[in-house]
């Protein structure tokens, strides 16, 4: 199987007159998507499911599933040292992992999200999650929020102190 980013497929096929240095520089510009990407496919089959990468700092990770708040479609799961930091909802698994790449995250971190689960990083950033949650549903006012998310931070210090 071939896989080709989007951008890839286009570059290769549009038979439009472009300035050469221009045509170079968006290959250029390609190269490494298409390779992290074709990389990512070949290896789990066309199914990256689940897979986690990161980006090049390797401080935030990512990976693609399906979306279950969205029947259908597909999800990239973002997520750092503190826990979970936001998702994208796309319409193909193909949609999600090639946006994933393009975002930057293109280095396999097999197991990332089990070894920063079980640490106190993370603990502590679903508790702090769990609050705004609590704030975001109306369960507490902002003051109560501040308030707590105050008494964490206070765990924290005296975790470390």
């Amino acid at each position: 199987m071939i896989y080709r980013t989007s951008s890839w497929e286009r570059l290769v096929t549009d038979r439009r007159e472009l300035d050469p240095g221009f045509r170079r520089h968006l290959i250029e510009a390609a190269i490494p998507q298409q390779l992290a990407y074709r990389r990512l496919m070949r290896r789990f089959h066309g199914d990256p499911v689940g897979v986690e990468c990161s980006n090049s700092s390797q401080d935030r990770w990512a990976f693609v599933l399906p979306d279950v708040s969205r029947d259908g479609k597909w999800r990239i799961q973002y997520f750092d040292e503190s826990g979970f930091s936001g998702h994208g909802s796309y319409d193909t698994l193909v949609d999600a992992v090639q946006d994933m790449i393009q975002s930057g995250y293109r280095e396999l971190d097999i197991g990332a999200l089990d070894r920063l689960g079980s640490t106190g990083r993370w603990a502590q950033g679903v508790k702090r999650s769990a609050i705004m949650q609590r704030h975001a549903e109306g369960q507490i006012d902002w003051r109560t929020t501040m308030d707590l998310l105050t008494e964490l931070q206070q765990e924290i210090v005296e975790v470390v102190a």
